[in-house]
């Protein structure tokens, strides 16, 4: 891995910051990744699977933003009692405030249906998202905020639709995808937002559609963006996972952002083998400075016109 690389920049709408790190062997950088992760994880601090409440049919989600402190309010007045209004007024935020269904029988009753309750992952990002575009200075942010409104973003896995419902306003377009089972529940959740669209979008099945019939049964439109949140917990769909994501992107045009929870060691280290072994994709872990902390890991990826010889970097 190579920071050398890694000054502020952009692609697109979506900012590297100065410690992100360019990912270039699969087994470095999941080593890098869990050793950290151990380091900083503790029985105190477990937080179980990973979801929010799997128990309730109907979710309310509260996302606090906070303004940036600001130093030395009252400072600019003048006379015997200035000292008197040196004192920092509290910083007043926003709160957004939702209700989001859930499926918690399809969570019990159908095998591998992860999609229909809201994971931490989706709600964490989306308030690191909401939080930069609401108060953070544009070089501490992941996405170009002036950007924004000019982007058509698909979604990936979406499962109850709860990034779609808490990002949507600031696209031009936003499609959420995920598997026919998990339609009903995007529809319930998105219903009446102008700019949402809801589509089926099954790896699996994409996978194994041969490469000349595969542009009529997914026709997308030219996509500036793509959102794979929580997706990555599963070796075996991994070649499905990856081959989505080379069919959707646009070369030098489409920016994948790719977020996980640390879980499965398996699966990130599949993710990488397959997706590095492409041979055209250039793909960055976002640092903290605009980034996730742990137990998350946030990446950046954009498909190139030429292969990619690791051994030259």
């Amino acid at each position: 891995m190579d920071d050398a690389e890694s000054s502020v920049r952009s692609w697109g709408a979506v900012r590297l910051g100065e410690d992100a790190l360019r990912v270039l062997d699969a087994d470095e950088e999941v080593i890098l990744l869990y050793s950290d992760r151990d380091v900083e994880t503790s029985t105190e601090n477990f937080r179980g699977l990973g979801h929010v409440d799997s128990q309730q049919n109907v979710l309310s989600i509260d996302i606090e933003l906070t303004p940036r402190n600001k130093s030395n309010i009252g400072s600019g007045h003048r006379g015997r009692s200035a000292k008197k209004h040196t004192k920092t007024a509290k910083p007043q935020g926003k709160t957004i405030s939702l209700q989001i269904a859930q499926d918690v029988t399809a969570l019990r009753s159908r095998a591998g249906d992860t999609g229909s309750i809201v994971w931490k992952a989706s709600v964490d990002f989306a308030r690191l998202l909401l939080q930069q575009m609401n108060y953070g200075l544009p070089e501490e942010s992941l996405l170009v905020k002036e950007r924004l409104d000019e982007l058509t973003v698909l979604e990936l896995g979406a499962g109850t639709g709860i990034l779609a419902l808490l990002l949507h306003s600031c696209f031009k377009k936003y499609i959420a995808t995920d598997t026919a089972a998990m339609l009903h529940l995007l529809n319930k959740n998105l219903a009446h937002k102008d700019n949402v669209s809801v589509s089926e979008l099954d790896w699996v099945t994409l996978l194994s559609t041969p490469p000349r019939l595969r542009p009529r049964a997914y026709a997308f439109p030219t996509l500036d963006l793509i959102f794979a949140v929580d997706c990555v917990y599963n070796p075996s769909l991994m070649p499905a996972f990856v081959e989505t994501i080379d069919y959707l992107c646009a070369v030098d045009l489409t920016t994948v952002v790719v977020v996980i929870e640390l879980r499965d060691e398996g699966a990130v280290t599949a993710m990488f083998e397959l997706w590095l072994a492409q041979g055209n994709w250039e793909i960055w872990r976002v640092g903290r400075s605009n980034g996730l902390g742990q137990p998350y890991a946030v990446w950046a990826a954009r498909k190139t016109k030429e292969k990619i010889d690791t051994k030259d970097i």
